[in-house]
Parts: C-alpha cells; sequence; structure tokens
C-alpha cells in the first residue's frame, strides 16, 4: 500500500509540474506575441522614416537645381548679387539642416535596425525556451503514463493476492 501512496504522490507531483509548466509556457507564448507586436511596430516605424528620408532627398535634389537654376538665370545681374547671396545663405543653411536632419534620422533608422534585431534574438531564445519546456512536458507525460501502468499492474497484483487469500 505505501509504494501506491508513493506512485500516487508522484503522479499529483507531476501533475502540478505539469500545471506549472502550462502556466510559464502561456506567459512565455505572450511574451513572445508582445515582442512580435513591438518588432513589427518598429518596422512600420523604420518604412516612415526611410520615406521622410526619400522625400528630404528629392526636395533636397529639387532645391539643389533650383539653387543651379536661380544662379544661372540672376548670374549675370551684379545689382542683384546681394539677395542672391542672402538667398544662396539661405539655401546653404536649409541644405545643412536637411542634412543634419537626414544623419539624425538615419542615425535613428540604424538604432531602430538593432533593436528590431535584439527583440528578434529575444524572440528565437523565446521560442528555443517553449520547444524545451514542450519537449519537458511530453518527457513528463511519458513518465505519468509510466508510473500509470506501473500502477494499474500493482493493483492488478494487490488484487490477485487478495483473491488468493
Amino acid at each position: 500500500m505505501e509504494l501506491l501512496e508513493i506512485r500516487k504522490r508522484e503522479k499529483e507531483a507531476l501533475e502540478k509540474e505539469t500545471q506549472a509548466f502550462y502556466k510559464t509556457r502561456d506567459k512565455k507564448v505572450k511574451s513572445i506575441k508582445q515582442v512580435e507586436a513591438q518588432v513589427q511596430k518598429e518596422q512600420i516605424n523604420n518604412d516612415q522614416i526611410e520615406k521622410q528620408l526619400k522625400d528630404l532627398r528629392h526636395e533636397l535634389k529639387g532645391k539643389k537645381a533650383l539653387l543651379k537654376k536661380v544662379e544661372k538665370e540672376y548670374g549675370p545681374l551684379f545689382n542683384k548679387r546681394g539677395d542672391l547671396d542672402a538667398e544662396v545663405g539661405s539655401m546653404k543653411d536649409k541644405l545643412f539642416l536637411i542634412n543634419k536632419e537626414y544623419d539624425d534620422l538615419r542615425a535613428e533608422v540604424e538604432e531602430n535596425k538593432k533593436r528590431i534585431e535584439g527583440k528578434m534574438r529575444e524572440r528565437d531564445l523565446l521560442n528555443k525556451d517553449v520547444v524545451t519546456a514542450e519537449e519537458n512536458e511530453r518527457e513528463k507525460r511519458d513518465d505519468m503514463q509510466t508510473l500509470d501502468g506501473e500502477l494499474k499492474k500493482l493493483q492488478n497484483k494487490i488484487q490477485g493476492y487478495k483473491a488468493e487469500a
């Protein structure tokens, strides 16, 4: 009878471990989904930043072309030279600001890419943990089935001994 009680306690302990495993697995799966959502948001943000960069480049190109056109058309007019110099200075200031904004956006894109890679590594580790936990759960389930089989055998033997007695 003591063996049956021991087996029963072992079975209960395995059931508790299995329940704890399912809770842990559910938490990890939820965490993975959150990480994936975060990665997707950052990817959308990166796409928007890339579009802004493209628009800024296009605007910069147009402004450079406009600056060249203005210099070509009004270059010979010395009386407007002062105005043109001021405009050129302003365009250069804007160009500097656009280049600075471009560099800042590029740096932000790089940071976002690094964060995405980190999140993807984190997701991969969590997936690996889930797979390992599932394998452990399968092993525990197999152990429980073995214990159940042994328990039935022992119960049958006990019944046999009772019948003989």
